[in-house]
């Protein structure tokens, strides 16, 4: 019986699978909820991340809608140019996509829990502060 030989072709399909998993796992949804919003089946996705299916340039940006990143950060690291800016870019764009998301979470607080939320926010910023002025 012949072995399965993993082509580069197979390993760039199983990158792609991982960066999405990846990025919708710190999007803090399951396969089946990213599912439902690319109105597909959940088996579609698990095949993404698995590299058995390989998504269309539409598909990329339409996942990249959802989670909120760039199609880029799907594309395995080979197809990169300069790392280094890669690096840069890819830190100010987690920075930017955490703050989205304290946004979005922020915006589901009722007021008495926004009000203690800027309380703490304002308690934490000023002891930061204070950490750096000793340091």
């Amino acid at each position: 019986m012949p072995r399965f030989v993993e082509t580069e072709k197979d390993r760039e399909k199983r990158e792609v699978g991982n960066n999405l998993r990846r990025w919708r796992e710190t999007a803090g949804l399951s396969q089946h909820q990213l599912a439902l919003e690319l109105g597909v089946e959940r088996n579609v996705v698990h095949r993404y991340e698995t590299g058995e299916n390989t998504m269309s340039l539409i598909r990329a940006a339409e996942i990249s809608s959802v989670l909120h990143i760039s199609v880029s950060d799907l594309v395995p690291d080979k197809f990169r140019q300069d790392e280094e800016q890669h690096k840069r870019y890819k830190e100010a764009e987690n920075a930017d996509f955490k703050a989205k998301m304290l946004l979005e979470r922020i915006g589901d607080l009722s007021q008495e829990e926004l009000e203690e939320f800027y309380k703490i926010a304002d308690i934490t910023i000023k002891g930061l502060k204070v950490g750096r002025k000793t340091a």
